[in-house]
């Protein structure tokens, strides 16, 4: 007797593809103008650089379609509080951490406007202790900890991704995929693909996550299949799911190497068929690459390993995301009845791999396009200590507005890649800088072609010194040296004079015995 058991092919219990327009959106309607909005720029305080990808939300108001935000290329955001008289935005960044803004008193009926500076405090993962047997059953900000910063990051893309799933006004084209693969190699055996439009950022969507907590995410059905639903972002980011799952940290290894994993699996005790995975990020940029899972407490123990899938994610060059392509397997179970005389007698055998998924193509909209074939820029170049006269490892590299940075390497060295072209601000970061007591030194520069390189570097003391000038005329630097060769025990004064022994400007040298002497006129003159 055979029996094949399998995921559906095609049909909604094993993924639902959204294809249609019922969005919800944030454009303010006509009845809108009696709201209660607040509204405003995101802009770095560095460098005043409008903050494209910035998640700016309401707290304490009921959430809803249009109280949260994704900042574009202008840094704008517009939210919607409701009737209340006080509310406290939350800034919320991929690699950064995030800013609270408020309280702010707000009007109603009425705008209110805020512009809002974000610091660039950078978060590092890099650092972040893993310990493999350790999780957490609660993700309480106030506790802190290695595994609270990373679900900082999964939360912030996760959140982006949802809200540009919400956006009215994107057009997208998916390509829609069918599979069967051999359980053996995992040999393509055969494949159907279709390409399709849609009206959501996200071409996978769960059930609801208060149906998926009471009856699973694996059912059986009257004719004896399998349905399998995939957790999207909404369901990740949902109450519901956070309270029905513990989570820790992994390092990655091979494929994953350069990544930090926040690991999920239900709490204990969960009988019903549930899931458990690993949200992968990248250590240096603190992007959410991919979620993959599997499932657990399934109704069959044959081919679990064939059950499950991946979600990747992907940070457009505006400052949206997408889920870029999904994937998700179920195994097709094959009955072999060893004694007929005893129908429960059979065992169990994997036949094949049943495989559904779709990936982004291309998305148009707002004035906006993408699509993979669309050229990218690499970004290389070198960072030099002028001062010391040696590359400057540890730098921190950024692009302003963007979240994309680097780090040097000990021979000065970064590289960023995957860039949009375009005219940018790269920005240079530095405990030295600090030191020296500078600002963050930016440099324009204009992403072009494949590759663009740049050099960038500490001023030289003398640039610095001469710096202090700027606006006075003509200036002088120098340093005042001991006949032996050695910095003055005291400070010393030092004096230009004109061709006529008349002064001209005087300074006080520094312990070093570096001076400066500014506003000084053309021509000939003497120090002494």
């Amino acid at each position: 007797m055979r029996r094949l058991r399998r995921a559906r092919g095609s049909g909604p219990g094993l993924v639902v593809i959204l294809l249609t327009g019922l969005l919800l959106g944030l454009v303010i309607l006509p009845g809108a103008v009696a709201a209660q909005l607040v509204t405003g720029t995101v802009l770095e305080a560095e460098t005043g650089t409008p903050v494209a990808g910035a998640f700016v939300r309401i707290e304490g108001v009921r959430p809803g379609a249009r109280t949260s935000f994704l900042t574009g290329e202008d840094g704008r955001y517009q939210l919607q509080a409701g009737e209340v008289e006080n509310v406290s935005l939350i800034v919320e960044r991929i690699g950064y951490e995030r800013l609270v803004v408020g309280p702010i008193a707000v009007e109603y009926p009425g705008v209110t406007r805020r512009e809002i500076r974000v610091s660039q405090t950078a978060i590092e993962l890099t650092g972040i202790t893993v310990e493999s047997d350790a999780r957490r059953c609660s993700l309480d900000e106030d506790e802190g900890g290695g595994t609270q910063v990373v679900w900082s990051q999964v939360r912030t893309a996760l959140n982006a991704s949802s809200w540009t799933g919400r956006r009215q006004g994107l057009s997208f084209q998916i390509m829609q995929r069918q599979r069967r693969l051999d359980p053996g190699d995992g040999t393509v055996l055969d494949e159907t693909r279709r390409r399709v439009p849609a009206l959501a950022g996200n071409s996978v969507r769960s059930l609801p996550v208060e149906d998926l907590v009471a009856n699973g995410y694996v059912r059986t059905t009257e004719d004896g299949n399998f349905e399998y639903f995939a957790p999207d972002a909404e369901v990740v980011l949902s109450e519901e799911f956070l309270s029905q799952h513990c989570f820790g940290l992994r390092r990655g290894e091979g494929p994953t190497e350069g990544k930090i994993g926040l690991v999920f699996e239900p709490i204990p005790g969960r009988e019903l068929p549930d899931v458990s995975g690993v949200a992968w990020v990248d250590e240096a940029t603190s992007r959410l690459d991919f979620l993959e899972f599997g499932y657990t407490g399934l109704p069959y123990d044959v081919g679990t390993e064939f059950a499950g899938g991946r979600v990747y994610y992907e940070e457009l060059p505006d400052g949206r995301w997408i889920v870029r392509d999904w994937a998700i397997q179920a195994p097709a179970i094959r009955v072999v009845q060893s004694d007929f005389r005893s129908p429960g007698s059979g065992r169990g055998m994997v036949e094949e791999i049943y495989e559904t998924g779709a990936e982004v193509v291309s998305l148009t909209g707002d004035g906006f396009e993408w699509s993979q074939d669309l050229p990218t820029v690499e970004l290389r170049g070198s960072v030099y200590d002028s001062i010391r006269g040696e590359p400057l490892a540890g730098a921190t590299v950024r692009i302003a507005g963007r979240g994309w940075r680097a780090t040097t390497d000990g021979n000065g060295d970064f590289a960023l890649s995957n860039l949009a072209p375009g005219r940018y601000r790269a920005v240079l970061e530095h405990p030295r800088l600090d030191s020296l007591g500078l600002p963050p030194l930016a440099q324009a520069l204009e992403l072009a072609g494949q590759r663009t390189v740049v050099e960038l570097a500490i001023p030289s003391r003398w640039t610095l010194l001469a710096r202090g000038c700027e606006g006075e005329g003509r200036s002088v630097v120098g340093r005042v040296r001991s006949p032996e060769g050695s910095a003055p025990a005291l400070p010393v004064r030092v004096v230009a004079e004109g061709p006529g022994g008349e002064e001209l400007a005087t300074g006080t040298s520094t312990e070093e015995g570096d001076f400066r002497l500014c506003g000084l006129p053309a021509g000939p003159l003497l120090l002494r």
